[in-house]
């Protein structure tokens, strides 16, 4: 597979991810541009951790921006077809902290700049949104 297919499949994800947000997301933008930073003073399994404890779905069924955004680095490390790197399983959403803390440091080292490629795709998305 070659990198620009990936990055193809990258961009048509954060689009898809970018243009679903809900209505009631106020903060999605925002969070999008920071978790980069996050990652990089914290580390992946910290960010998630923190994301993961942020988590919630109201009694109407919509999802804060923490929920949002820790959902689509589910989907793109488990879930996504896109996806042809696929170091994770496809596992459903709670388990999949479980299966990160059991990888090793070069799958996390690797899984964490996937992720930063994810986050640079999404803000261009969800700049383009925002300025729509």
């Amino acid at each position: 597979m070659s990198i620009q297919n990936l990055e193809q499949k990258r961009l048509i994800f954060a689009q898809k991810q970018a243009t679903r947000k809900e209505k009631n997301s106020t903060n999605y933008d925002s969070l999008i541009k920071k978790i980069p930073a996050y990652i990089q003073t914290n580390g992946l399994l910290y960010t998630l951790a923190f994301l993961d404890s942020k988590r919630k779905v109201d009694e109407k069924g919509v999802k804060n921006d923490a929920e949002l955004v820790f959902q689509d680095i589910w989907e793109w490390h488990c879930k996504t077809s896109e996806n042809d790197h696929k170091m994770m399983p496809n596992v459903t959403i709670p388990k999949f902290m479980e299966e990160l803390f059991k990888k090793s440091d070069s799958e996390i080292r690797f899984l964490t700049l996937e992720t930063l490629s994810l986050f640079k795709c999404l803000k261009r998305f969800v700049k383009e949104e925002k300025e729509d």
